[in-house]
């Protein structure tokens, strides 16, 4: 992955291994799988030696690296850091040139250098292997404080960088392997939570020692040459089933729009627009028409953003590659611009980075690259509605009933919906799509280390975006603090106002993110009078609304916060849906009988499907959307003999007639102009009120949601939230 802003990274040879000049397919095979074992060994000696439940649901990576600082593997954990972590051993190399030897270690947390914000620590070391250097291992984990003005270090008044806790430029923190005290102590020193810090370094530090000491073995065994040129061969070999997979697909420019509401400090909409140019197998993605900088703490800097994009792009054009490497990504070509909300420069504040601006950038790649490989007969059914609509983050910090520091971030908010699929529903409850292996955190373990009592955590019904596929329904959580009377909260989020689990080829869009708080309610006197405590709805107290970023200082026991994370969103028409999987979506709880009704178009009767009224109360919704529907430019007939080439999604489909390609609708064939020209003018374009999408959308007043359909037949193609002062984003033009 190559990025425009600035000047590439100069790396200085030092003593590099020379790669073998040949290798076997058989010996490839065994090094290569080799090497993911020591990578996979590297990862649970890191689960297992840190005590941190952050690390222990996979808020955690490990890598191994190229001597030049390709990634070679790496762990399925966390994914933002394949890209941090590669620009943080790229920097040594640059910065320190021949000064590293056996022995070093380093360390990095400097979003404007080589992280993704300042919690993300990294500690990477050198491997040298007969006194040549064949390689980097490194590890990092999302930290619990790094200092800052507010515990847990995510700051939403900061109003620069400084506010935030320590910045490490990459530092020794072992020199020939001797221990860097003077540095270890000035980071413990400037955290609220030095031993939870100090476990999860020394987790760090041993896993390189475990990955090094697993390599020894391999090279003593193969060769050190071998083994370096087994990696560079599996990064050529993931490139060439990148390059082999973007060359099948339509060359074109495929358009998605992103949305983060309030910076921490303003409640103002800032958008990330990603623009992906496919040429032959070549990808360009251009994040240049993104919002400037924001005064508060959204922002990312280029390091972040680029992790950010790995992590997205590897499971939708990794799929055929040997190995998620740097191969995936070599045939992209990033372009951010400075002062830019995704390339911030200092002082801005960046420690909400990963879950804010960095986050929208995964999701805005995720949207266009969907929509391109769509096309693909096999590579389509991995087109998907949006998952991880945002970070529903909820840190908790204070002082416990021993009188003692605690600070901890709930992952239980990992549970969202996940995006529908071209062949099935999301996953209701699932998991993130740049954290594969990550995990809910359990109730009982996060009991026992936060004094905070679970009161639910649950699916919501209607909360997954509606679709002939359904994306996935999430969760709501309920917490109130225990045993302190010092507990403070950071929340931050966004999709407060507008969901961000975008439905894709006229599937609607999930439920957003939101925080409710009741101070001072009857929950303990409920207990022990032995009423049920179902809801914020039957509980007594102060009801107080939240905006997406709060900070929440003084919280007392009694005092109960609700969480919600988004839906996923939906694929395909709804109205489209099996009517008797909606029917089964009601009785198991995923979608309430008025949803059935009003958004599928399904009539049930004591549970089961009334088919003739259900079919006529379809009809009635699709002749409605023609009929509330505006055209902006009437498309032309397409001629005659048109030849169908293939199909995005369930009904916009691209035919040929005399060289010219037109879009028209895969139900009724009407015509939708050509594929040089934004469909969407000569769509139907409705405003939907946010209870036609869900019950439980919000949307901000400056907001739209914008479905655009066959003026024909009415049949859903798109919808599209956006701001009512922005034109529709054309999204998918095809050369």
């Amino acid at each position: 992955m190559t990025v425009t802003t600035d000047t590439a990274i100069d790396t200085s040879p030092l003593k590099f291994q020379t790669p073998a000049d040949n290798l076997g397919a058989a010996d490839y095979e065994v090094i290569r799988h080799r090497l993911w074992s020591v990578n996979d060994e590297a990862c649970i000696t890191m689960m297992h030696a840190s005590g941190s439940p952050v690390v222990h649901v996979g808020d955690f990576n490990v890598s191994i690296y190229t001597p030049d600082g390709d990634v070679a593997v790496i762990g399925t954990y966390y994914m933002i850091p394949v890209g941090t972590m590669a620009r943080m051993v790229k920097e040594i190399l640059a910065r320190f040139g021949d000064n590293i030897a056996e022995g070093d270690v380093f360390v990095c947390n400097d979003p404007f250098i080589a992280a993704a914000h300042q919690n993300d620590v990294q500690v990477v070391a050198p491997f040298f292997h007969e006194d040549k250097l064949a390689g980097w291992t490194g590890a990092t984990a999302h930290e619990a404080d790094v200092g800052g003005m507010e515990p847990g270090s995510w700051c939403p008044k900061a109003e620069n960088m400084y506010q935030e806790g320590y910045r490490i430029p990459p530092s020794k923190l072992k020199e020939r392997g001797t221990f860097n005290q003077a540095l270890w102590d000035m980071m413990m020193h400037n955290s609220r939570l030095e031993i939870m810090l100090g476990m999860d370094m020394t987790a760090m530090l041993a896993a390189n020692q475990v990955a090094q000491r697993r390599l020894t073995e391999v090279c003593d065994r193969y060769g050190a040459a071998n083994v370096v040129c087994a990696m560079k061969t599996a990064i050529e070999q993931s490139e060439a089933a990148v390059r082999k997979a973007l060359s099948e697909l339509p060359d074109g420019r495929y358009s998605h729009r992103d949305y983060i509401d309030h910076d921490g400090r303003n409640n103002e909409i800032y958008s990330t627009v990603c623009v992906v140019i496919k040429e032959g197998d070549q990808l360009t993605v251009d994040l240049t028409d993104t919002s400037p900088q924001a005064p508060g703490f959204i922002n990312a800097t280029e390091p972040a953003t680029l992790g950010s994009i790995a992590a997205g792009m590897l499971g939708l054009l990794g799929m055929d590659a040997p190995g998620w490497n740097e191969g995936v990504l070599k045939p992209v070509d990033v372009k951010l611009k400075p002062g830019s909300l995704l390339a911030a420069e200092p002082p801005a504040p960046v420690s909400a980075s990963s879950v804010a601006a960095a986050w929208t950038a995964s999701h805005a790649v995720i949207g266009a690259i969907g929509k391109l490989i769509a096309a693909h007969p096999r590579y389509g059914q991995e087109s998907t509605g949006m998952t991880d609509g945002s970070w529903t983050l909820v840190n908790f910090g204070g002082i416990d009933r021993f009188g003692q520091p605690f600070g901890d971030m709930f992952l239980d908010l990992i549970a969202w919906g996940g995006g529908a699929y071209a062949s099935r529903d999301g996953v209701d409850t699932g998991g993130a799509f740049i954290v594969v292996r990550g995990q809910i955190q359990d109730v009982e373990m996060r009991e026992n280390t936060v004094p905070a009592l679970y009161l639910w955590r649950r699916e919501r019904a209607d909360t997954g975006g509606p679709g002939r596929n359904r994306g996935g329904v999430s969760i709501e959580m309920g917490i109130t603090p225990y045993l302190s009377d010092t507990t403070g909260a950071t929340l931050a989020t966004h999709g407060v106002t507008q969901p961000n689990c975008a439905g894709i080829f006229g599937g609607y869009p999930g439920s957003g993110a939101g925080y409710q708080l009741v101070r001072r309610s009857d929950v303990f006197d409920r207990f022990d009078a032995g009423s049920p405590v179902t809801g914020m709805s039957n509980l007594g107290g102060e009801r107080v609304d939240l905006e997406a970023k709060t900070s929440l200082f003084g919280m007392s026991p009694g005092d109960v916060l609700n969480v919600e994370p988004q839906g996923g969103g939906g694929y395909g028409d709804p109205l489209y849906r099996d009517p008797h999987s909606v029917a089964e979506d009601v009785r198991k709880q995923k979608v309430t009988v008025a949803t059935a009704n009003t958004i599928y178009g399904v009539v049930l009767v004591d549970g089961t499907v009334d088919s003739a009224a259900t079919e006529q109360l379809r009809h009635t919704m699709m002749n409605a959307r023609i009929e509330r529907g505006t055209v902006d430019s009437p498309a032309q007939a397409i001629p005659a003999g048109a030849i169908p080439l293939f199909t995005l999604g369930d009904s916009l489909e691209v035919v040929e007639s005399d060289g010219v390609k037109y879009f028209r609708c895969g139900v009724c064939s009407a015509s939708l102009g050509p594929t040089g020209e934004p469909w969407k003018s000569h769509a139907a374009r409705i405003e939907l009120r946010p209870d036609e999408v869900l019950p439980l959308v919000r949307l901000d007043s400056s907001m739209t949601i914008t479905q655009h359909a066959c003026p024909s037949c009415g049949v859903s193609l798109d919808v599209e939230v956006r701001r009512r002062s922005e034109a529709p984003l054309s999204d998918v033009i095809i050369h």
